[in-house]
């Protein structure tokens, strides 16, 4: 019986985790090509970088032939969070975002966001956890009703 058991139990992981790679290829399809919005929402305010986004973006991708945009965002500053609990993003920063992303899903784009350079949470993981994880919630209850064409990336 144990040893039924024991191959009840590799058969039902294999199963699983050949069902998992094959939705991440499905994702991986459905993602194809994409451009990175690099230096816009990372860099500590849009402008900073020199490379703040435009509305007109997502079109000039769409009709290039991509499929995707990752827009790499930075949480952190006093602008744009509080850096006490409850952690609040600020509803002008998070319409920001918004915007961006409806700009994306209107012309055909799935778009990936994520929390990019929060050097506070490299520095000590264990200090910033309440604050990653009250953020994420906040980013996920506002997205909420999207489609699953807006990916959030951990």
């Amino acid at each position: 019986m144990k040893l039924f058991f024991i191959l009840f139990l590799l058969a039902a992981t294999s199963v699983l985790n050949a069902q998992n790679r094959e939705h991440a290829f499905e994702v991986n399809d459905k993602l194809g090509r994409g451009i990175n919005f690099g230096n816009m929402f990372e860099a500590p305010s849009e402008t900073e970088w020199g490379n703040p986004w435009k509305s007109e973006y997502a079109k000039m991708i769409a009709d290039l032939g991509f499929n995707h945009i990752r827009i790499p965002i930075r949480w952190e500053p006093a602008a744009r969070s509080s850096a006490t609990a409850p952690y609040t993003i600020t509803p002008v920063f998070l319409n920001r975002i918004k915007q961006v992303v409806d700009s994306a899903l209107n012309n055909g784009l799935h778009a990936i966001i994520n929390m990019h350079h929060h050097d506070a949470l490299f520095a000590n993981p264990d200090d910033q956890k309440e604050r990653f994880l009250a953020q994420w919630k906040q980013i996920s209850e506002f997205f909420q009703d999207y489609p699953d064409s807006l990916y959030l990336k951990f």
